[in-house]
């Protein structure tokens, strides 16, 4: 079962509500697509109901599977921000 703490919980549903909705970041393998590292968003968008996230597809994507494309773009710097303030 997944468990988050409550500051986490309170900054997603707060990004979610400022239309800034954390996307998952994902890369092609074959015809697969594998997410590595954002399973707290992943499993915060199904706790809620959500049944589509934005997600960023890292690469040039192929397949019967991609339904759209955006204009390539360079992803900005990590950042970190502080939440347990």
């Amino acid at each position: 079962m997944f468990v988050a703490s409550p500051m986490i919980v309170d900054f997603f549903l707060s990004a979610i509500k400022n239309e800034k909705h954390p996307p998952l970041y994902i890369y092609q393998d074959g015809d697969k697509f594998i997410m590595s590292d954002d399973y707290t968003s992943y499993y915060l968008y199904q706790k809620h109901g959500y049944d589509h996230a934005l997600a960023v597809v890292l690469g040039d994507p192929e397949g019967k599977y991609v339904r759209s494309k955006g204009e390539a773009f360079k992803l900005p710097p990590p950042t970190v921000e502080v939440i347990n303030k």
